[in-house]
């Protein structure tokens, strides 16, 4: 069975989404499916078998869309 992995991110200058890209490369390279999506358009987590989540640290915090992504979803996360 296929593991449904999410491969989110916030970015400021759009290098953290091409990272999140080459994860999701390598993680569909394993055999699982694979969505990557910037933190901003994820509205539902709860289909995904795992998640990553991926930030830019600026001034010591996380990008505020990857941060808000997290707060929402805490529950099931």
């Amino acid at each position: 069975m296929n593991k449904k992995i999410l491969v989110a991110y916030g970015t400021k200058s759009g290098s953290t989404g091409e990272v999140a890209e080459a994860i999701g490369k390598a993680v569909r390279e394993g055999g699982a499916m694979v969505d990557v999506y910037p933190a901003r358009d994820v509205t539902e987590v709860d289909s995904y078998d795992a998640v990553i989540v991926g930030s830019p640290i600026l001034y010591g915090k996380w990008h505020s869309e990857a941060a808000r992504l997290l707060e929402r979803h805490q529950a099931v996360l």
